[in-house]
């Protein structure tokens, strides 16, 4: 799990505060779904979902996996 950790330490940074953290969020998500931090991915899911352009944006947002046992 520490390599998870040390991803998102380096991923984190990439957040503008703008329309294109879409990705970013989405990448977030997974880490944080890795290391089973669910209110962290939860957060992370939710904001790609409202950045979310067209209507399939907004459905690969929310096929984000649960928790790492629904892989």
């Amino acid at each position: 799990m520490g390599k998870a950790y040390v991803a998102i330490g380096h991923v984190k940074p990439l957040l503008k505060g703008d329309a294109d953290d879409r990705e970013v969020s989405i990448t977030l998500a997974q880490l944080y779904t890795r290391v089973q931090d669910v209110p962290n991915a939860t957060e992370h899911s939710s904001h790609a979902t409202a950045l979310a352009r067209q209507p399939d944006d907004t459905l690969s947002a929310l096929s984000l996996p649960a928790s790492p046992h629904d892989r």
